[in-house]
């Protein structure tokens, strides 16, 4: 296997088209190999890509880790990254692509690719272009989708932050914890999803669950749509055509896009608190351990959906394999008499303690009239007297 790092977390600029090709059954593997993330900036001519996947074995494949893929200039392109040709396997963990104006079509294609999995990424589409898109994938034998936030604010006829099109019904799509929001309305708005298939038989590769469907308008807009058929306006109605997103979530202007991100504006998709896309990834769900600025996942009782994790007031993991801890003596006596004041009152509490039985489950305590919180509050209100 081959590593190439990057190591000095440098801006690269490339005017002409770039390809990963691997002739092996051996897997090449592109990442950052220091805290400063790099990135490459395509400045090239209309309809060219920045980057090509390709693999002359059905073994091989290319790892991206940790990188920002940006299309500096308004000349129309295809696709900034593609994964292209029946024996191409490519995986992204932790990356971003946005592209910011010119051209249609998507920041990714898959191209009837073997397998494509994206994982913590963050693709933006902000071109408002006609058919544009964050990840158009063709005619793949497995993709999978994990913690990953697409957007587009395209207003143009036809778009969509993810499309599906050119499987005959055997392939798979799985897209679990993954946010999808769609900020552009067109006229007329039915022509515009938040996900489309182009069949039927798109569709049916589809699995999914734990996702967060996200567009500006509380009735106009489509959440998802077959191009051959039905357009599904809200969630219950995509649930019984899809069959699944049992535990995914709605987002549209009754659930405004400004409770879902820190700033969307500022392009920082960070999620707020109380965010519907919050604990909304089950633990069912395949995971992954970080998001994609390298924080814990679940950083609450869940995995939040997105390629972010909230931050929780209390990050702390309690977890002793995971914890250092710090014993030092206390000497001086005032200090060793107040710590053992506090002890003695939450050693005594019968208001709110657990007790750990023989069999190993914690059983908490009926009793009540002696509460740590209690006797706590009157110590600091005589010290305070004092």
């Amino acid at each position: 296997n081959e590593i190439l790092e990057d190591i000095d977390g440098a801006s690269y600029t490339t005017t002409t088209e770039r390809d990963i090709t691997n002739a092996g059954a051996f897997t090449i593997t592109l990442r950052a190999a220091t805290s400063t993330r790099p990135s490459l900036t395509f400045t090239g001519s209309s309809g060219s890509r920045m980057l090509r996947v390709q693999n002359s074995n059905s073994a091989g494949g290319v790892i991206i880790e940790d990188w920002d893929f940006r299309h500096g200039v308004s000349a129309p392109g295809i696709y900034l990254v593609e994964a292209n040709g029946s024996t191409a396997n490519l995986t992204m963990r932790r990356c971003t692509i946005l592209w910011t104006s010119g051209g249609p079509y998507a920041c990714l294609r898959s191209n009837s690719a073997r397998s494509v999995t994206l994982e913590n990424c963050l693709f933006e589409d902000r071109r408002g272009s006609t058919n544009a898109g964050a990840l158009l994938i063709s005619n793949t034998d497995t993709t999978v989708l994990r913690y990953c936030t697409f957007t587009t604010n395209s207003a143009q006829n036809q778009s969509a932050v993810v499309r599906v099109a050119g499987h005959g019904g055997t392939e798979s799509l799985t897209m679990q914890g993954c946010i999808l929001r769609h900020t552009g309305v067109a006229s007329p708005a039915s022509n515009n999803a938040v996900i489309k298939f182009a069949t039927a038989d798109d569709l049916a590769v589809y699995s999914g669950n734990g996702n967060v469907f996200s567009h500006s308008s509380t009735s106009s807009q489509v959440l998802a749509r077959v191009e051959t058929g039905t357009n599904y306006t809200d969630i219950a109605a995509w649930r019984t055509a899809s069959g699944d997103d049992a535990n995914s979530v709605e987002s549209n202007a009754a659930v405004p896009h400004n409770a879902l991100f820190v700033s969307e504006s500022s392009n920082n998709y960070d999620l707020v608190v109380a965010s519907p896309a919050e604990l909304t990834a089950l633990s069912s769900i395949a995971t992954v351990a970080t998001d994609l600025l390298g924080r814990t996942r679940p950083q609450g009782a869940a995995y939040d959906a997105g390629a972010y994790e909230a931050l929780v007031a209390d990050p702390w993991q309690r977890n002793l394999d995971r914890r250092v801890e710090v014993l030092f003596p206390l000497e001086e006596g005032e200090v060793r008499r107040k710590v053992d004041e506090i002890l003695a009152a939450l050693l005594a509490d019968t208001s709110n303690a657990w007790e750990l039985q023989p069999d190993g489950a914690w059983e908490r305590l009926t009793e009540t009239g002696n509460s740590s919180f209690e006797t706590l509050r009157q110590v600091a209100i005589a010290a305070s007297q004092a």
